[in-house]
């Protein structure tokens, strides 16, 4: 169920419109505005806000429909979202994204992250710095630590430059990812380390075969380019 409200002036030339609502029920309230052109509809201005979106019903019943046969079509979402949008002259200028005390657990335990915190900001033409971090989860039953990440965003480009996630007993370092979307997708690139982790500990959140000793790895720099991976140097893993 939804209910929409609009105020708006017309002069036969430009619609303006103010103070209009979108209310979702078990969702939440959108508010916007904005001016176009009449009658090509050009928007010439828009303004979104919608805060405090409760992001179960959101995801059940508005993306959940276009995630089907994927493997997020079986994530259960927990907690509260923020979102933000301008445009001028028909161009994207500014978005703006929190997330609050969000869960995101697979219904079929392949992975779990908890306790998201999360603002990212975008500016057109602008360098922003996003910040969001992680309490713990799992990934294929794998424990992972608390990690923040600042994230860098310059209009399609996004960089980190370095990671610290807690894997088991060690830690997986990444340093400078760094990923660009273009018109033939994604391109992206990293390097970094694994440091020891106790294979004991390993094969046993794996549910295989019990293993001793330590294991450890050096990534070099990975690329890709949109169509294949590539390595700068020897990937090394240690076993001991």
């Amino acid at each position: 169920d939804y209910a929409l409200k609009m105020q708006g002036v017309f002069d036969g030339k430009t619609l303006a419109l103010h103070d209009g609502q979108l209310a979702l029920a078990e969702i939440g309230t959108v508010k916007f505005s904005g001016v176009a052109d009449w009658p090509n509809a050009k928007m010439r201005e828009f303004q979104l806000d919608a805060g405090n979106m409760a992001l179960p019903a959101l995801f059940d019943q508005v993306l959940k429909p276009f995630l089907a046969d994927t493997v997020f079509a079986e994530l259960e979402i927990s907690g509260l979202g923020d979102f933000a949008v301008v445009m001028q002259e028909g161009v994207l200028q500014e978005v703006n994204l929190t997330l609050e005390d969000v869960n995101i657990i697979d219904r079929r335990d392949r992975f779990a992250f908890h306790r998201i915190q999360a603002h990212i900001p975008w500016q057109a033409a602008n360098t922003t710095i996003a910040d969001i971090s992680l309490l713990d989860g799992h990934l294929l039953r794998i424990p992972l630590g608390s990690v923040r990440v600042p994230l860098e965003i310059k209009d399609s480009h996004l960089y980190v430059p370095q990671l610290a996630l807690p894997v088991l007993d060690g830690v997986l370092k990444l340093e400078d990812f760094s990923a660009t979307h273009t018109d033939a997708g994604w391109r992206w690139g990293f390097g970094g380390k694994l440091t020891p982790v106790s294979m004991e500990a390993l094969t046993e959140a794996l549910q295989i075969q019990p293993m001793h000793g330590i294991l450890s790895a050096y990534i070099p720099q990975v690329h890709y380019d949109g169509e294949s991976v590539s390595v700068d140097g020897v990937l090394q893993v240690n076993v001991f």
